[in-house]
Order: structure tokens, then sequence, then C-alpha cells
């Protein structure tokens, strides 16, 4: 499947941070630089304890639901995304045992599968029928894995952000990184994981100056400070193990590769530069979830949202956006009205100034310049019959892939029959119009069928 990639800004120098935790692979914390939208708290009991979520805004539009990293952070940072607030509600919470949602001590609770379905019903319980789906690391990992699980029912989108998605294909990655450190630290790391002692001064200084090429890169534009909701290392080391890089937990199997080709929402995998979570790995995920779309935000590590939050934000926004207009139903439609022989009926699917451009040609531009564009094929084919392929995204723009048969009989015509496929790029307007539909197809080979070659 067609997938675009997109370098959107720079982002300036590489900064080291320290902490151990930086391994949870959430987004940064710190003080709140943006004015907060209304909000409302409160807690969904699932089997273990209490959910604690936040929901910021009441706007119209359909909700987002954040999932956070992990396994064992807080959704504090996500709070990066409550400006998009002013159009949707966005939901956080806290996944059980960490933040403010309940810390009960049973082991057995911290598996894969009871957190896709703590998600469940969170989900039932705030009524989301319809929503967005975001998560990012393991919060990736989760929201890809619910929808394999639960199905795309009412998913509007899916936006899986630096996402776990393979930890055999994690770890090649992390190797080849720890590859491009000194040598030095590539021995403290060697050493301390051999002796079974990753919780050594000397291990953690190594292990902070991966975290600082590849998981916390550049200065952080905004941040988010909640004392009152830690995070939980037992969980961690459970599912993960001590660091990044070193996985020894029990999701050391966990691949969701093989998949990917079931995810049928309109998905955006997006990525750092530098992240940990490497660009051509999540590229090649990308290619494998049916007409995904793929970004990459240059310069920015693992904690990408915090380190260049508006770009981030807006490319959410308009993937959102894009994934809310309902373009199967306009293919559908587009179809029908090809097939009515009326082309005033195909022109009604364009804004009043959209284009039709096929093969290169001098566009038909606005209703009356569309409407000729298809009456000349609907005369020359008194029997078309236009079949809608499939339909998928690429980028800004949406692929509308046909088949068109029918017999040359109008003026002048052949009397041949022809059977060909190509495929209209679409851009649709904020109300859902054709605004440039760039087409394409073999013309030498419609050319030899009409001639009966």
């Amino acid at each position: 499947m067609p997938v675009e990639v997109k370098i959107l800004a720079y982002v300036p120098v590489l900064r080291s941070l320290r902490g151990f935790f930086t391994a949870l692979t959430l987004l940064c914390c710190g003080a709140a630089v943006q004015a907060q939208p209304e909000l409302r708290s409160g807690f969904v009991e699932v089997p273990g304890g209490p959910l604690w979520y936040e929901i910021a805004g009441d706007g119209d539009g359909v909700p987002l639901l954040t999932l956070h990293g992990g396994p064992g952070g807080t959704s504090c940072s996500l709070q990066l995304l409550y400006p998009l607030s002013d159009e949707r509600p966005v939901i956080r919470y806290d996944q059980l045992g960490s933040g403010r949602s309940g810390r009960p001590r049973n082991p057995e609770l911290w598996n894969r599968d009871r957190f896709v379905e703590a998600l469940h019903t969170l989900r039932n319980e705030l009524g989301l029928e319809r929503m967005h789906l975001q998560g990012h690391s393991w919060g990736g990992a989760l929201a890809a894995y619910y929808v394999l699980e639960k199905g795309g029912q009412g998913i509007v989108s899916l936006t899986l952000s630096s996402p776990l998605i393979s930890t055999p294909l994690w770890i090649r990655d992390a190797n080849a990184l720890r590859a491009t450190l000194d040598p030095e630290v590539q021995a403290v790391l060697d050493k301390h994981e051999a002796d079974g002692s990753t919780q050594h001064p000397d291990y953690l200084a190594a292990t902070d100056v991966f975290y600082a090429q590849f998981v916390s890169p550049g200065e952080a534009k905004e941040e988010f400070e909640c004392p009152d909701a830690p995070r939980n290392s037992v969980i961690y080391n459970q599912m993960w193990g001590p660091t990044e890089f070193f996985a020894t937990g029990s999701l050391q199997d966990f691949d969701l590769t093989p998949r990917l080709g079931e995810i049928d929402v309109p998905t955006l995998f997006v990525t750092g530069e530098l992240d940990e979570a490497r660009p051509d790995t999540v590229e090649g995920f990308a290619k494998l979830v049916p007409g995904a779309r793929f970004e990459v935000i240059p310069g920015a590590g693992h904690r990408s949202i915090s380190r260049e939050p508006e770009l981030y934000r807006g490319l959410l926004r308009g993937f959102m956006k894009d994934a809310e207009r309902d373009v199967e139903e306009i293919a559908k439609g587009y179809t029908a009205a090809w097939n009515s022989s009326d082309p005033d009926q195909v022109a009604a699917y364009y804004s009043p100034e959209g284009a039709l451009t096929i093969n290169g040609g001098e566009p038909s531009v606005g209703l009356k310049g569309v409407s000729e564009a298809a009456w000349g094929f609907m005369v020359a084919f008194p029997d078309l019959v236009l079949v809608n392929d499939r339909i998928e995204r690429s980028g800004d723009r949406i692929n509308y892939h046909w088949t068109f048969s029918g017999t040359n009989t109008g003026p002048g015509g052949t009397g041949r029959f022809v059977k060909f496929s190509g495929y209209e790029s679409w851009i649709l307007s904020e109300d859902g119009l054709i605004q440039d539909s760039l087409g394409s197809f073999d013309a030498e080979d419609y050319e030899r069928q009409l001639a009966g070659q």
C-alpha cells in the first residue's frame, strides 16, 4: 500500500536527561505551559481496582482516547494533547497499578490481555461508541492489540505513536543503536547485563547515554508535573525489563507483525527521526496496514510529543479530521454517480471550484467542467459500469481505485468492449467534497482495446 513519509520540522540539538524512569517510554514531565480546558475526572472499576480518568473539553467532535506508555507509566504528559479539546473531548487515564489508579499487588494482573479488558471496560463505561484511539510506545502496543482483539467497530482512527509492535524487532533495533555508542559504554552495559547487576550506578549511567541520544534528545517545549501520580517500576520490570534495550519480562514474545494486515481502520504511524522506535522499522509496520499513513518528526527521539508539541498536535488534529469524513460512503456514492448516466451527479461530488485532471491533461474545473468530462465518457460508453475496487489514504490524499468497463457504441465509436483499471487521487474539502482529483489509467492499453488489438 502506498505510504507517504513526511519530514515535518527541525528540532534542535541533543540534551542528556538522567533518571531510570526515562525507560518508561513516556513523555516528559515538568510545568504546564498552556491554559487548561474544563476538566472532569472519575473512576471506573475494573478487575483489580479502580481506573482513574480525566476528560478535557466537551466539543462536538468524536472523542479522543489516549493511552500512555510504560508498562507502568502514567498519563501525566498526555495533557500535552489537551489543546485538541477545542474540537472534541480528550480523555486520558492511568492504567491499573500506576498514577492515580488503584495499585494492587497481585502480579497476575500485569499481562497484556488484562490491559485490553480494562481498556474495553473503560470505553463501555464512558459510552465511547465512536472514538479516536491514540497510544504512545507501550500505549501504541496496547492500542493496536485492542483493535486486533476487540475489532475496529466504532474506532474512527488509530494513531500508533513510536509504537512497540514487535519485541524481537525492538531489541534488534536497540542493539543496532547500542552499537553506535562509545565502546566503553557498550562494555559497561554488556558486563552488568551478564552479571545481572542492572541497578549498579555504572550501568544506570551508561543507560542514560543511550536515553540521551534516542529517548530524550532536544529540549522539551512543553511539560507537565504530576507528583501525586507516580509510576510503577514493578509493572515495568515484570512486563518489560530493566531498560528500554534489555527485555527480560513477559513481553519478550510480543509480536503483532503477522496480524497488522487485519487492522481495518484509518491508521497513522508516527515516530521521531532519532527514535528508538526506528523510522525504517515503523515505516515497515505501516506498509503492512492497508492504507496506513506514516510520518517522521525530525530531530526528535522517543519523547516526540514534548519536543514538538504543536507539530504533533497539528498532525493528529488533521488526521482525525480526515478520518471523520466518511470516505467509504463518498466512494460508494461517487461510484453510483458514474453509473447513473447523469454527469451532473458526478459533478455534485465536487466543490464549486473543484478540478478533475486525467493523465496529466488539461484540468476540468468547476461543476460544469467536471460534468462535461463525465458526460464525454457516458456518451462514448452508454453501458458504462464503474466498480470501486478499494479506497485508501496516502498522506493528505485519498486514493480511489476503480475498474471501468463498457462498449464504445457512442457517436463515432468502434463498437468494441473495453475494460481497464485506474485510480483518482483526491483532496477533500472541509465539507467532504472533492477539491482536487488526479486521475490516472493506462492510456496505451485503453487505445489498444478500442482498436481491437
